[in-house]
């Protein structure tokens, strides 16, 4: 039986690499990574004992050559191509004092521009299809924001108003644009933004784990049957509309108790089901 196909970009590890092996066992794959190194090469086995056959392109996605061989493979793969989960990113530490013009546009050409560059890779076979599914990884720290983090914070705004603009644009092709912002999750690449102890954080931290985003990614089943938002995202399960907007799917302060006169104001958001 063919199966389809899903892109998760950055998938060699953290985030990216959980939700490739959750999606392994539905979807034959192709997967991003920066470099050809032994995390990648766990993942690759990972999924493929779960049933997927893969492929993966290595390199940077800002540069034009990597995004030609990944163009090379959706090519190759466009009839059964249904799912783009966009997550490859990068977040290094910069005062604003030093961050010059160059390193903040490449902080946007890292974490927006190649997003953008991955959905529009993917448009032609998903309108062609009349079906698809686009998801982004974003971040709650553009509600919070945070020191030394301007550059990354203001090209994930960027990117949510991008997620914006094409649910309205692909949803008449039947194909949903959606975004989680995650919240602070644990993963490697955290610790380097808040260096602490493991122990310190498992102690202390309301943090999320990479599963967690992986659990509301691909729930409810079937993944390539239905619109990816939450419950919370229309009066029905499906979308009402005729084109879905992107909702608001993760965020760590999700369950902050608002004011008394908040309150008043708004009904209680539904919750997710658990985990199956």
């Amino acid at each position: 039986m063919t199966r389809p196909v899903a892109i998760v970009s950055g998938a060699g590890s953290g985030i990216g690499a959980v939700i490739a092996t959750r999606l392994a066992s539905r979807y034959d794959l192709i997967l991003t990574h920066r470099h050809d190194d032994q995390d990648l090469d766990t993942v690759l086995a990972r999924v493929e004992r779960y049933g997927a056959a893969a492929v993966a392109v290595t390199g940077d996605l800002t540069d034009p050559a990597t995004i030609d061989l990944l163009r090379h493979e959706i090519d190759h793969a466009a009839d059964r191509l249904e799912v783009l989960v966009s997550n490859a990113g990068a977040y290094p530490r910069i005062p604003w004092r030093d961050l010059d013009p160059d390193a903040f546009r490449r902080q946007i050409e890292i974490d927006l521009v190649t997003h953008a560059a991955c959905a529009h890779l993917v448009t032609p076979a998903f309108t062609a299809r009349e079906r698809g599914r686009i998801v982004a990884v974003s971040s709650v720290l553009i509600r919070l924001g945070r020191v030394d983090l301007a550059g990354y914070i203001a090209a994930k705004s960027g990117l949510e108003g991008l997620i914006r603009a094409l649910a309205r644009e692909l949803g008449p092709h039947d194909t949903t644009v959606n975004c989680i912002r995650a919240g602070s999750i644990e993963v490697p690449a955290e610790h380097t933004v808040v260096p602490i102890t493991t122990q310190w954080w498992h102690a202390h931290s309301t943090a999320s784990t990479s599963n967690d985003v992986a659990n509301l990614l691909t729930w409810p089943p079937p993944f390539s049957s239905w619109p990816l938002t939450t419950p919370a995202s229309s009066p029905s399960w499906r979308s009402s509309h005729h084109y879905p907007a992107p909702r608001r799917t993760a965020s760590s302060r999700a369950n902050r108790v608002p004011p008394a006169a908040d309150r008043r104001r708004r009904r209680p958001e539904p919750r997710l089901p658990a985990a199956r």
